[in-house]
């Protein structure tokens, strides 16, 4: 029994020792009570005396055991998810946590090339410290792959603790691949059509590339609507239609599709500007037929050899300028005359001409009974004229100015 005052304390078991501890609050304080182990201090923090019986222990202010250190990991396993010759997954982390007493001083290894940890070791009372996990797919082939992080801690009372690593390669699927990435078309209105151009489509991944394009515009086409690939290169050509189209910019998509492809879908922008028409004029002129049933004369003009327009009777005049003409264009000229009984002579042979002058020839014959004018040479039009190569023939000469 302990009493106020008495210096001895008896302890026979845990559970008379806690008795005991209890009805002494004014002379003892109590520590630490177990089956085992009982640990007792005077208020005054002096112990002056210790006797035990059956085992029971007493341990002075100080000097009472220490706990020690405890691994606590979290996730306990980590996964992984890659492409064979794609990036690397993302980066994820491993919580190491002290749960016991004392200082946690750990190292982390591991047991895979691709496996990687930052940092490898470290110490923890009771903050978290983390570990970033990473994996380079680099030359891996498409399989599951499993590696181990070993945690060690000197003096814990789980000394080595492991977190499982689980890595997935899958296989490289085929990816679109497009050049150029826009197409770009500018056309005069009226005018003619730009050029076509053409799009690329490869497999910048691996396996086959089972493709699809296909457009919304009514103004844009496409030579081919679907194709395969493996290494080579589906070259599709790309048309646009101007006719009726005013100056405007327009555009449409070029959607490309590949059931399984790693990018699908893609797009390819293209663009079509159409500019305001430039216009022009030609000046027609001549010398005077000289016969004297001559009527009149009739001027022919067309963008395309003996595709000439409705002709315009200019009557007796000997000049006629044309007006409107789109600058660029190549255009046709033909000039005839015809008689009182209305025999028309052949047509003007204009030869193509220069940015300076371009010489031509023209026969008016008389009464020649022909229908259509022969086709004249293109003009652009610039300088021309017409002379009279033989004396038989009637005087007739022409220019055309721009």
């Amino acid at each position: 029994m302990a009493q106020k005052g008495v210096t001895t304390v008896f302890a026979l078991d845990g559970l008379l020792a806690q008795r005991l501890a209890k009805v002494c609050l004014l002379c003892l304080t109590l520590v630490c009570i177990s089956p085992i182990d009982l640990q007792l201090a005077l208020a005054q923090e002096q112990l002056q005396k210790v006797s035990w019986l059956r085992g029971s222990k007493v341990t002075p202010p100080g000097q009472a055991r220490k706990v020690p250190p405890t691994t606590s990991q979290s996730p306990s396993s980590l996964t992984f998810t890659g492409m064979e010759g794609g990036t690397n997954p993302a980066t994820q982390t491993l919580n190491i946590t002290n749960t016991g007493g004392a200082t946690l001083s750990w190292t982390a290894s591991d047991t895979a090339a691709w496996l990687g940890l930052s940092p490898t070791s470290g110490t923890t009372t009771k903050e978290t410290d983390v570990v970033t996990v990473s994996v380079n797919t680099a030359g891996l082939l498409a399989n599951t792959y499993t590696a181990m992080i070993t945690l060690t801690a000197p003096g814990a009372t789980n000394s080595t603790e492991q977190v499982s690593v689980t890595l997935t390669v899958t296989p490289a699927l085929p990816t679109i691949g497009q050049s150029p990435t826009f197409l770009t078309f500018i056309a005069q209105e009226g005018g003619a059509p730009p050029t076509p151009q053409t799009l690329n489509i490869t497999d910048t991944g691996k396996g086959t590339l089972s493709w699809t394009v296909s457009e919304t515009a009514g103004w844009l086409s496409l030579s081919a609507a679907s194709g395969t690939t493996t290494t080579e290169t589906d070259a599709i050509t790309v048309t646009v239609n101007i006719a009726g189209l005013t100056t405007n910019t327009y555009t449409a998509p070029i959607s490309i599709t590949a059931d399984g492809a790693s990018n699908t879908p893609q797009q390819v922008l293209v663009t079509l500007a159409i500019t305001a028409p430039v216009s022009t004029k030609a000046k027609l002129t001549w010398d005077p037929n000289t016969e004297s049933d001559l009527a009149g004369y009739k001027v022919y003009v067309g963008t395309a050899s003996q595709a000439y327009g409705s002709p315009v009777d200019v009557g007796t005049l000997t000049t006629y300028e044309i007006l409107n003409l789109q600058k660029g264009q190549t255009y046709y000229f033909s000039v005839t005359a015809y008689d009182s009984s209305n025999n028309e002579s052949s047509g003007s042979a204009f030869r193509p001409a220069s940015s300076s002058s371009c010489p031509c020839h023209s026969y008016l014959s008389r009464r020649e009974r022909r229908h259509p004018p022969v086709p004249a040479c293109p003009v652009s039009p610039t300088h021309s004229f017409m002379r009279r190569p033989r004396p038989d023939r009637s005087p007739t000469t022409a220019s055309c100015l721009r």
